[in-house]
């Protein structure tokens, strides 16, 4: 069986794919691992799937393979289709908007060795500045309001500052690997039984975004757990599945609608304000 999978999702992102394969194909090389990669366009309008199937001859050892959708069927849909079909014992989840360097071997002997924990590097903005949005707590009422409203952001973050910031790790010295609540999905490594474990992966009702934030509190009920391995860095490119959409009242509305913040919150009771179908429909 091939030792690692690597998952990627792709919607106008020729410029962004072609520096992730480059500097995937530089590492896999470097450490002779056996490895394929995966890539799915969602329809992309600016010749995505094309530079990613002339890769395909360029850089032989990543064993690329390209799916093509008619349509943009969204993230989460994208990637549950596209699990089934890797062959790694590791499976690396990354966006098109990342490069790597080698320390990603780092990541994979932490995984190797751990089955059931799931683990993220250190994430780094492309001025070398040290990123840290990604990565979070698991999601409360407190630190959504804090982080997503802008009565929080404008008000309630002036009187208890350290709630946002302890959200993000913000302040957080990582000098091994130590645990972490939600892994950001924009490069994440887990072990294939782990993932088949949360069958689906992402839950469709979150198409985009919330959608990594579900996960994580699924996997938590399961018992897996996630780590930061601050000697594995990638540089991220950030926001990369929202900038590509081009209309910016969508993305708020996808953000703060059921099929995002509002109903993770309504999935998990955490306001008590937001009913339920079913107790609506009791009454």
């Amino acid at each position: 069986m091939v030792l690692l999978s690597i998952v990627t999702v792709t919607y106008n992102s020729r410029e962004e794919i072609k520096t992730m394969l480059e500097s995937l194909s530089d590492t896999i090389d470097f450490h002779q691992l056996d490895a394929e990669t995966l890539v799915w366009d969602n329809n992309s309008r600016d010749g995505t799937s094309i530079v990613a199937r002339h890769a395909i001859d360029a850089y032989p050892h990543l064993n690329l393979r390209v799916f093509q959708s008619w349509s943009n069927m969204g993230l989460s849909k994208a990637l549950n289709r596209m699990i089934p079909e890797a062959k790694g014992d590791l499976i690396l989840f990354c966006n098109p908007d990342v490069r790597f360097d080698r320390s990603l071997n780092n990541l994979l002997k932490y995984v190797r060795e751990r089955p059931m924990v799931g683990a993220v590097p250190e994430f780094y903005n492309p001025d070398g500045t040290l990123q840290r949005v990604i990565n979070r707590r698991i999601a409360t009422v407190a630190r959504i309001t804090m982080d997503f409203t802008a009565f929080g952001r404008l008000w309630l973050s002036k009187l208890w500052p350290w709630i946002r910031r302890d959200y993000a790790y913000m302040d957080r010295k990582f000098h091994g690997p130590e645990r972490i609540e939600q892994p950001g999905g924009s490069c994440l490594l887990m072990s294939r039984q782990a993932v088949q474990m949360l069958t689906p992966f992402y839950d469709e009702h979150f198409p985009v975004l919330w959608n990594d934030v579900d996960m994580a509190k699924r996997a938590e009920q399961l018992g897996i757990q996630f780590v930061l391995v601050p000697s594995a860095r990638i540089v991220h490119g950030l926001a990369h599945s929202t900038k590509t959409i081009r209309n910016p009242a969508f993305i708020t509305m996808l953000f703060y609608s059921d099929a995002g913040m509002i109903g993770f919150a309504r999935k998990w009771d955490l306001n008590p304000r937001i009913p339920k179908e079913r107790d609506v429909s009791s009454h």
